[in-house]
């Protein structure tokens, strides 16, 4: 098992937000948020496979946006 803490920071364009969605095995959606400035998740992966996240700006297509973004991760034996 692990326990992993992903952080996000939007610090540049139009009003600094993205929608954010993470996934676990199996496509499951574990986390979901819209036009997020800034956001920190912490989950327990708890299953073997693989997880990941999808960053959008499709709602504002015509605004480009910088983000800093982090990802720490324990892993229990």
């Amino acid at each position: 098992m692990s326990t992993t803490t992903s952080l996000l920071k939007v610090i540049a364009g139009g009003n600094y937000d993205v929608d954010v969605t993470l996934y676990g095995p199996g496509d499951r959606v574990l986390y979901e948020g819209q036009r997020k400035q800034y956001f920190s998740v912490d989950f327990d992966a708890f299953e073997k496979g693989t997880y990941y996240f999808c960053f959008s700006n499709e709602f504002s297509s015509y605004t480009h946006k910088v983000w800093n973004d982090g990802l720490m991760l324990v892993a229990y034996s």
